[in-house]
């Protein structure tokens, strides 16, 4: 579950939690960010929580290339 707990544009800062394994992990992003939820599969296999990406280009590259899901 991914849930944005605060969004300040003028602050230019958005604070998401996200469940991980029954704990609350929350991260502390600045904007311009994209966020997902995911939606969650029993049977899928363990991956890193989050990969944070410093491009749009390495953001589509992390999806095609480590993802696999486009």
């Amino acid at each position: 579950m991914h849930c944005l707990s605060c969004f300040s544009k003028k602050k230019q800062v958005a604070t998401v939690e996200r469940e991980v394994d029954g704990d609350l992990v929350t991260l502390y992003l600045d904007l311009p960010a994209v966020i997902t939820r995911g939606v969650k599969v029993t049977a899928t296999p363990k991956r890193k929580a989050w990969v944070i990406v410093s491009s749009v280009d390495e953001l589509i590259d992390t999806l095609i290339n480590a993802a696999h899901v486009i």
